[in-house]
């Protein structure tokens, strides 16, 4: 067994931020880091789902009206008006595949279009998420290849 690298949440949060960010080669950005969301939005969202002590909110995915996936520092957590559900980082193998939901030519990823994202579990079980693809997904398939290092790799201390 290999030893993990300790982390407080603020360092992964920092991570994850950074990631996504170079990602797109920007230095910040409006639509996805979940920080920059107002306070008014804030709670709207988090009402919904309880946060563990020292989980943090990094990035928001808008999937549609109302629903909206978040990136802690500890999980996935896909948000509906009525309901929630989380998938955690050290359960998590990686993301499986995007099947597109609508039909379109090769290649062309155009806001709007929405694609089913399987995210395979380590027991083998595949969660399946609609998300926006291209440009409006927010770089999902990227980041969830960092949040499954985050699972094997690193140990989150407060």
């Amino acid at each position: 067994m290999t030893n993990k690298i300790v982390k407080t949440p603020v360092q992964v949060a920092t991570q994850l931020a950074r990631q996504y960010l170079m990602f797109y080669n920007k230095k910040e950005d409006t639509d996805n880091l979940f920080n920059l969301f107002s306070y008014a939005e804030h709670g709207q969202i988090l009402n919904k789902v309880h946060l563990a002590p020292f989980e943090i909110p990094v990035l928001i995915l808008t999937t549609c009206d109302d629903n909206y996936i978040v990136n802690t520092t500890t999980r996935f957590i896909r948000i509906s008006p009525s309901s929630y559900e989380s998938v955690y980082y050290s359960d998590f193998k990686g993301h499986f595949r995007i099947m597109l939901l609508q039909t379109f030519k090769k290649d062309v990823k155009l806001a709007g279009w929405f694609g089913e994202a399987a995210l395979e579990k380590i027991n083998g079980e595949l969660i399946y998420w609609d998300i926006p693809i291209g440009i409006a997904g927010g770089g999902f398939q990227n980041i969830t290849r960092r949040c499954s290092i985050i699972g094997r790799r690193i140990s989150i201390i407060p």
